[in-house]
């Protein structure tokens, strides 16, 4: 999953699909990412899924 540049929408994906999330409503969208993995993303997954975001730090 990544975050595209309007930094508003989410995009995942699997199996031939992707979809798009509408995360404009929350208030703290690495809270969301937190809530989703249940953990911190590590460096390397920090790097993979939110290249454009802010630099690497825990969020859990």
């Amino acid at each position: 999953m990544t975050f595209l540049a309007d930094g508003k929408t989410l995009a995942s994906g699997g199996g031939g699909m992707v979809w798009l999330w509408d995360v404009s409503y929350l208030v703290k969208p690495l809270s969301f990412l937190c809530a989703q993995v249940g953990r911190s993303f590590t460096q390397e997954e920090w790097e993979r899924y939110v290249p454009e975001g802010p630099a690497y730090r825990k969020i859990c």
